[in-house]
């Protein structure tokens, strides 16, 4: 008489098929959606970075060549847009094919940002995003948070300009958005959002943000320890 290996147990050469222990059928339908579901996320977190590494990586290596115009700020030859690197020592760059007076105006503006330490909470928000990007108010939160972000930045940037300054000023920044790179982290937006943003007179408070995007973490951690 065979013996089923899995248990031991005598089996009749007669006993039917169906009546025989299968090793499938121990599985928990739930452990292999909650499998699946964690290398969709982790597929997810990892397309982000890489995405985020190689455009650091490209940007840097354009980078090589800017040259120094006043202490911490420097000019870029082949980008079209200002921003902000370096977290401990943060440089100001600027395209090169901006005159005197609009390098004056946008360094007033990248400024502000290093003084709000920006660059730094950009990248921890989108850090959240990696986490949760599978989250439609996670991403939601962090568009308002960047924009209300610039928004404010550009409020305080042209509160010493004069009025045919500012509209220099917003040309500047229409004429940069086109040209900016499509990163998640990067410092500005597409023409449309920067259009939109310096044409708004209202706009949604930051910690509104901010507690829109803590809420969606706090679900989906929520929905994880408890998936039933």
């Amino acid at each position: 008489m065979p013996i089923d290996k899995t248990t031991q147990i005598p089996v009749s050469e007669f006993m039917p098929n169906s009546l025989l222990p299968r090793p499938y059928d121990s599985a928990n339908p739930m452990q292999i959606v909650l499998f699946v579901a964690a290398v969709v996320w982790i597929v997810g977190v990892a397309v982000l970075l890489t995405k985020e590494f190689v455009a650091a990586f490209w940007l840097k290596q354009k980078l090589k060549n800017a040259i120094q115009w006043e202490q911490n700020i420097y000019l870029t030859k082949g980008l079209g847009y200002s921003f902000v690197m370096g977290a401990t020592s943060p440089r100001i760059y600027l395209p090169d094919t901006l005159s005197l007076e609009q390098r004056k105006m946008i360094v007033l503006y990248e400024q502000v940002h290093i003084q709000r330490k920006d660059f730094i909470w950009k990248s921890v928000a989108f850090l959240l995003v990696c986490v949760y990007w599978f989250h439609p108010l996670v991403w939601i939160g962090f568009r308002l948070f960047c924009e209300d972000m610039e928004m404010s930045c550009d409020e305080k940037a042209v509160k010493c300009l004069s009025a045919e300054q500012k509209k220099d000023y917003a040309q500047i920044l229409l004429k940069m958005a086109t040209a900016s790179n499509t990163s998640f982290a990067a410092p500005h937006f597409s023409g449309k959002e920067t259009k939109r943003r310096l044409m708004s007179k209202k706009k949604l408070p930051i910690i509104a943000a901010i507690i829109l995007t803590a809420m969606a973490c706090v679900l989906s951690v929520r929905l994880l320890l408890n998936p039933i």
